[in-house]
């Protein structure tokens, strides 16, 4: 009888942190739900508890088995996994198959990569924003000592986050990722599987020391609970107090984000104003826009040091995996790799004619040109005549001239890019916009209509009448 009270109190302690963290008051009717399950103790015991929560509410219930196919006992866990959610009424199951067969290396970390981007291809296909993961108290204090012995920074060891909807998990901020037994130890997981007789599966590859994490959970992590009884709260709340800083740390990134973005480039000149570990912070937080693998300490020490360098004779340059870093005119620019190899054929061209589209893509130029009406005094283009041209797009030569306006001398193009402060590796996908009459096909310098990231030909310019204005946005910014 004693025994039963205690796993009783388990139960409500656990309910509790299920519900100190996922507040399920606010659930309205038909809000959708998924599960990542596995049908391991975890998941089931986070199967059970949400059921019994969620079983008052009209909420449409999902839940997700994801089939990695490396054990030659998945598709009997896919069947057991099917079958326990027959149990529960007004659940919906799907699985999900992967193929990890090709990797050779990292297995642990592509299926981890694998098994997320199938649980967001899922949520995303069913409209679900919320999706409920089983990790523990036991798996975030794994993963705070699997950090601190790799070196990593705040980031790392602020481990699992209990609620998050960051891209770098999901790709996906409008689906949220919560963890509602973050707080519970894998004790009270083993007494709540044991008071509701819950059945699940054990992984044999959870055995596997090929894995650095199972190397941990299966000799160093009992070591520290004989030695430190409890260390898994302390490391719990370790990463609790590590998830603070970092937010902290992004308060002042994206405040001094502000003072240095000049569009998507940093100014040099105010970043030099900042202490070194303030710099990389700042440095840190803005190739993470990009949605990119972080720097390491080494090569963001390196960075620094080049902007510290950095003067008129003096330009940055260092290259990452991912992006090469270039500055240009006291401007720093992140180049992602794949964006820079797209720069446009210097053979391609394109005839068309404007229908009044208030935007036409063109894809071989990897960019859209925008057509916007003009308002009051402002010069552009008038657009009963612009309908009756036939038109050119063409990929520039650099011995293009252009005259804005009527006083202003005719140079050629590559003097403008200076003046507008256009870096080189940004003019290869500026196009430029030959005009002639349908009537005569011929097209030269005079017939320069518009010069992406210049302007429009002064031959061409008027205040009367309907007008509109062209402007060019190369599809990677």
């Amino acid at each position: 009888m004693e025994d039963l009270k205690k796993l009783i109190l388990c139960e409500e302690v656990m309910l509790k942190k299920f519900l100190n963290i996922f507040d399920i008051s606010f659930l309205s009717d038909n809000s959708k739900i998924a599960l990542a399950y596995s049908g391991g103790i975890d998941s089931s015991v986070l199967l059970d508890l949400a059921f019994t929560l969620f079983c008052n509410y009209k909420i449409q219930f999902y839940v997700f088995h994801i089939n990695h196919g490396l054990s030659s006992f998945s598709d009997k866990w896919l069947i057991h996994c099917k079958k326990t959610c027959e149990i529960y009424k007004k659940i919906i199951f799907h699985s999900f198959k992967i193929d990890l067969f090709s990797y050779k290396k990292n297995i642990e970390e592509n299926a981890r990569i694998k098994r997320y981007h199938a649980l967001k291809e899922l949520c995303q296909k069913y409209n679900i924003k919320y999706l409920l993961t089983g990790h523990n108290q036991d798996d975030q204090a794994e993963t705070v000592l699997l950090k601190l012995l790799r070196g990593s920074g705040i980031s790392g060891v602020s481990g699992i986050y209990a609620i998050n909807n960051k891209l770098s998990l999901l790709n996906n901020s409008n689906i949220v990722l919560i963890r509602p037994l973050l707080y519970c130890s894998r004790h009270e997981i083993i007494h709540y599987a044991k008071l509701h007789s819950l059945s699940y599966l054990q992984d044999e590859s959870n055995n596997n020391i090929r894995y650095t994490r199972n190397i941990l959970r299966l000799y160093v992590m009992p070591l520290l609970k004989k030695l430190f009884p409890g260390f898994q709260k302390r490391f719990s709340q370790f990463a609790y107090h590590a998830q603070s800083a970092e937010k902290l740390l992004t308060l002042l990134a994206e405040k001094d984000l502000k003072v240095c973005l000049k569009e998507k480039s940093l100014d040099i000149r105010m970043i030099k104003k900042f202490d070194s570990d303030r710099v990389k912070n700042l440095l840190r937080y803005w190739l993470n826009k990009y949605n990119k693998k972080k720097p390491s300490a080494i090569w963001l020490n390196k960075l620094y040091n080049q902007i510290l360098e950095n003067n008129h004779h003096k330009k940055i340059s260092i290259m990452h995996a991912q992006y090469h870093i270039k500055s240009y005119r006291n401007q720093l620019f992140c180049l992602i790799k794949e964006k820079v190899s797209k720069n446009i054929n210097k053979n391609v061209n394109q005839l068309f004619i404007w229908n009044n589209e208030s935007k036409i893509i063109f894809s071989n130029f990897n960019g859209i040109l925008y057509f916007y009406p003009v308002t009051g005094g402002e010069i552009g283009i008038n657009v009963l005549w612009l309908r009756k041209q036939l038109l050119l797009i063409k990929s520039k030569t650099g011995k293009e001239r252009l005259k804005l306006t009527k006083n202003s001398y005719n140079k050629n193009i590559k003097n403008y890019y200076r003046e507008m402060s256009i870096p080189p590796w940004n003019r290869f996908n500026l196009p430029i916009i030959y005009v002639q009459k349908i009537n005569n096909t011929i097209f030269n310098f005079d017939n320069i209509l518009y010069a992406a990231g210049i302007g429009i030909n002064y031959v061409y310019q008027t205040n009367k009448g309907e007008r509109i204005r062209l402007h060019w946005i190369d599809l990677d910014t």
